[in-house]
């Protein structure tokens, strides 16, 4: 049984997401340490909401699938 074609897009972006944020770390190495920190923050809060989703798409197409019960409750 595969995975949804979903979660490989989320995969994807999760993936070219490290790759930009290693790229600016790597191309502009002198910029102030303000910026630095507000990349990192984004950059983990993208994470933190990529997590949230797969949590999601998880509990709803996988767990409960066929449960119309478990759409009243938001995860």
């Amino acid at each position: 049984m595969g995975l949804p074609s979903g979660f490989g897009s989320i995969l994807f972006e999760g993936l070219v997401s490290a790759m930009y944020t290693y790229m600016y770390f790597m191309h502009y190495s002198e910029d102030a340490s303000t910026t630095k920190f507000l990349v990192i923050a984004i950059w983990i809060l993208d994470t933190l909401h990529i997590s949230f989703i797969c949590h999601a798409l998880y509990y709803y197409l996988i767990t409960n699938y066929a449960i119309p019960m478990s759409l009243e409750y938001i995860v």
